[in-house]
C-alpha cells in the first residue's frame, strides 16, 4: 500500500564519481533525495542499490564517521556497473535525530519505508544491496523488494577502528551479516605481516611489498582465501597499499594510522656475494603496529578462520617485548585457528636488534613468546633456525626442539 511518496524536483548532479540523476521526493513531512543514472526508471532487477541514513559526522569529517566513505564507494560501484541508485533518507542518529547522534545512543530507530516506496515508485522489483544491514535486508522484502543479493559497501576492503565500531556492534547483536565470508571451496587465512613500500636506490619506483601483502598474494594464486590484517598510515604509500589490495582483489582488514607513517624499505646493492642488498627501514615510526583493539575488531567481523599466517614482524612492531607479542599471539590463538608463525631473517637481523639495544632473540625468548600456545607449525630458513638454536647440524631443523614449542615442526601448508 502506497504512503503517499511524492516527486517534488528533479535535476543532474555532477559528482566526483561520475554524472547522476537527481530526485527528491516529499514523505512524510521530510525531502528524501535519490541519485539514480540514466536507466532508472527502466531498470528494475537486480538493480544496484545503497540506502544512506542523514549523518552530520562526514559534513564537519568527524574521525569517528565512516558515512564519507560509504557514500563514496557506493556511487563508485554505481558508476562503473552504469546502473543503480543511491536513497538519501532525513534519520539522523539512527533515527534519534541529532540528540541521538551527539549522545551516542545505540538504539537503532531508523525505518526504511520511504526506500521502499521510492523503489516501487521507479517499478524495481529486485535489489543488489549495499549493505550487511539485516533490519534494511528485512524492511525491503517484507515491502514486496527482493533482495537478491548484499554486499559490504567497500567491497573487499573494511576499514577498522573508531569507525566501524557500530558495524562490530551490530555483527554481535545479529543485526547485520559479517562483511567478509569464507569462501566454502577455499580454506581461509588470516595473514597479519608487514606492509610496506619497498625503494630501490637505483629507480627509486615504489613497489608495494612486504610479508603480509606478498604472502596472501600467492596464497591466493594457490587456491587459498587469504585475508590481509594491518594499517597503513594517511599518506601516499597508505593509499597506494590499499589500491593494490583492490586491485588484486584480495579481502583486507586495516586500520589507518593517524600520527605514523606507511612502512617503507630503502633498498640498496651492496656489491657483496653473500649480503646483495642493504635494507634501510624505520622500525619505530611505522604505522603498521598489530593493533590489539584493530585486530579484536578483524575477529568479530570475519569469524572463524582455519589458518592465521603471522610473520615475526610482529616482534620488531612490539620491540621484542615478549609479553607484548605473547599477548597479541594468544589473541589470534584462541580463535581456535591453525597458528602458523614466519621466522622472517630480516627481522631478526643483527642491526635490528641493535637497535633495541638487544645482542640477540633466543630460543628462550621464543619460548616466552609462544608460552602455553599450539603452534600449527613455524616456518623460516635454515639459517634463521640456526641462529635461534633450532637446527640439527645437518642443515635441517631439530625436531626436538620444535616439539618443545608445541609445535608440529616446519613444514610448508602450501599444497
Amino acid at each position: 500500500m502506497s504512503l503517499g511518496i511524492n516527486s517534488i524536483a528533479a535535476g543532474k548532479i555532477d559528482t566526483a564519481y561520475g554524472p547522476f540523476r537527481l530526485e527528491a521526493f516529499s514523505f512524510g513531512g521530510a525531502e528524501t533525495i535519490v541519485l539514480h543514472t540514466e536507466d532508472i526508471p527502466g531498470t528494475v532487477d537486480n538493480v544496484l542499490c545503497r540506502i544512506q541514513s542523514e549523518c552530520i559526522g562526514h559534513m564537519f569529517s568527524d574521525d569517528a564517521c565512516d558515512c564519507s566513505e560509504q557514500i563514496a564507494s557506493s556511487l563508485q560501484q554505481i558508476n562503473r556497473a552504469k546502473s543503480g541508485l543511491l536513497i538519501y533518507l532525513r534519520q539522523e542518529g539512527m533515527g534519534l535525530g541529532i540528540a541521538g547522534k551527539i549522545t551516542s545512543r545505540m538504539t537503532d530507530c531508523r525505518a526504511y519505508f520511504a526506500a521502499s516506496e521510492i523503489l516501487t515508485h521507479y517499478g524495481i522489483h529486485s535489489v543488489s544491496l549495499i549493505s550487511t544491514n539485516k533490519r534494511k535486508i528485512l524492511a525491503l522484502e517484507t515491502a514486496g523488494i527482493n533482495v537478491r543479493s548484499h554486499c559490504w559497501h567497500q567491497g573487499k576492503t573494511v576499514l577498522l577502528g573508531s569507525r566501524i565500531r557500530r558495524v562490530v556492534d551490530q555483527v554481535q547483536r545479529g543485526e547485520a551479516h559479517r562483511p567478509i565470508v569464507g569462501d566454502p571451496g577455499k580454506p581461509t587465512v588470516l595473514v597479519l605481516g608487514d606492509l610496506n613500500v619497498d625503494r630501490a636506490r637505483v629507480t627509486r619506483e615504489p613497489t608495494v611489498a612486504g610479508t603480509g601483502y606478498n604472502c596472501a598474494f600467492y596464497l591466493q594464486k594457490a587456491l587459498f582465501m587469504p585475508i590481509i590484517f594491518g594499517k597503513v598510515g594517511r599518506d601516499e604509500y597508505g593509499r597506494l597499499i590499499r589500491h593494490s589490495i583492490e586491485e588484486n582483489q584480495l579481502h583486507s582488514l586495516l586500520g589507518i594510522h593517524s600520527g605514523k607513517a606507511t612502512g617503507s624499505v630503502d633498498i640498496e646493492a651492496t656489491g657483496q656475494a653473500s649480503n646483495p642488498f642493504h635494507y634501510v627501514w624505520d622500525k619505530t615510526n611505522n604505522a603498521n603496529d598489530y593493533d590489539c583493539e584493530n585486530l579484536w575488531q578483524a575477529i568479530q567481523l570475519i569469524g572463524p578462520c582455519e589458518y592465521s599466517f603471522v610473520s615475526s614482524y610482529l616482534f620488531v612492531q612490539k620491540q621484542f617485548q615478549t609479553s607484548a607479542i605473547h599477548q597479541f599471539l594468544k589473541a589470534v590463538h584462541d580463535t581456535r585457528t591453525k597458528l602458523i608463525l614466519d621466522l622472517v631473517r630480516r627481522s631478526l637481523a643483527h642491526d635490528v636488534l641493535r637497535e633495541f639495544d638487544l645482542n640477540s632473540f633466543s630460543k628462550a625468548a621464543l619460548k616466552a613468546c609462544l608460552k602455553d600456545l599450539q603452534i600449527y607449525c613455524i616456518v623460516g630458513d635454515m639459517n634463521t633456525f640456526e641462529r635461534l638454536g633450532f637446527g640439527s647440524g645437518k642443515s635441517r631443523p631439530d625436531r626436538v626442539v620444535f616439539r618443545e614449542l608445541k609445535c608440529n615442526g616446519p613444514q610448508s601448508f602450501l599444497p
